[in-house]
């Protein structure tokens, strides 16, 4: 049995998308799930496998890793998958659930390997940090696994996580048709949506995080921002994924995106203020967004039918990264300040 602090008791709009595609009768695909660390990844894995234990599905075959303990980053999915079909599994109806599967071995060769040779599995992997998409995303997972970005917790998710009464309002109205309401109706409309204002400050102060979002201590809350997301992917991720050896440099950058979040970026401009190769600044940039730290928007023509070759706009992934890193950099120098007189 899945714990019920594992399992949480409320399902986000993703896991209805991966339950979709991971049980679909017809059409099978294996379930990747990216998107930034501490989003609730791992949650929606605890909650599928809860479902399958409720609707009897046996425990024995059933299998969870977590590829991001240190034990389990030696053992390769072929050794692991001997084990436990060899001891465990009772019959061919597998469901695998593979944690943070970009530290396995030639994982990718693995869930094409499964998935030719085993039609009876169903796999559904995590993904903090997506793969440079040119080595280790071949075209080998085309027709064989969907990939569900995971954002963090919209402003409605995050009110009903929270447990706060949203008011209900006519199917009529719309965002796009906010223009032509009057100003009857407006003011009625911004009436029932005033209480809200104030968790919406919040929201943005404290993020989308769904453990974060619970959370009634913010400076504590835009600690463990810092330290899980933002530090676990800049000093480690980045390390064991990309060879990144020059940590600084890439902190610095990260630093001024988190400045100028929601403006283009040039590149060159970077590479100028901040002495660092304009290739460099280019090949960090597009780790960042592997690792689901940053968001590229890129412009497109009025009827949205195709890419401008505009300088995109860079997003980071959730507003509350902006506080915790910027808040840091201010606690940095009051302390050094107080030190010095």
């Amino acid at each position: 049995m899945v714990p019920d602090d594992f399992a949480k008791p409320v399902k986000r709009f993703a896991y209805y998308d991966a339950e979709q595609s991971f049980k679909h009768p017809t059409i099978r695909r294996h379930v990747i799930l990216t998107g930034p660390r501490r989003v609730g990844k791992s949650t929606i894995i605890y909650q599928m496998i809860h479902d399958a234990l409720d609707k009897q599905v046996s425990a024995r075959n059933i299998l969870y890793v977590s590829f991001d303990h240190p034990m389990l980053k030696i053992s390769g999915i072929d050794r692991i998958l001997k084990v436990f079909i060899n001891n465990l599994a009772i019959d061919e109806n597998i469901s695998l659930f593979l944690d943070e599967i970009q530290y396995a071995q030639d994982w990718n060769c693995w869930l094409k390997a499964i998935y030719g040779q085993n039609p009876n599995y169903r796999v559904m992997a995590t993904q903090s940090v997506t793969p440079d998409r040119d080595d280790n995303m071949p075209e080998s997972g085309v027709g064989r696994w969907v990939q569900i970005r995971i954002p963090t917790l919209s402003f409605y998710e995050y009110l009903e996580l929270r447990g706060i009464e949203v008011a209900t309002l006519p199917d009529k109205i719309k965002p796009t048709a906010l223009s032509e309401l009057s100003a009857r109706d407006l003011n009625e409309l911004m009436g029932k949506l005033q209480p809200l204002e104030r968790h919406f400050h919040r929201y943005l102060l404290i993020g989308g995080f769904p453990e974060i979002a619970l959370s009634d201590d913010v400076s504590y809350a835009q600690r463990i921002i810092r330290e899980d997301v933002v530090d676990k992917v800049l000093k480690r991720d980045m390390v064991a994924l990309f060879n990144v050896r020059h940590i600084d440099e890439l902190e610095r950058i990260f630093l001024y995106l988190s400045m100028t979040t929601g403006n283009i970026i040039e590149a060159a401009t970077i590479s100028n203020h901040m002495d660092i190769t304009r290739p460099t600044v280019l090949k960090y940039l597009n780790f960042l967004e592997l690792a689901n730290l940053i968001y590229m928007g890129y412009p497109v023509d009025m009827a949205g039918k195709k890419a401008l070759k505009a300088k995109p706009k860079v997003y980071l992934a959730d507003a509350a990264i902006r506080n915790a890193v910027l808040l840091q950099g201010v606690r940095k120098c009051c302390m050094i300040r107080s030190r010095w007189g």
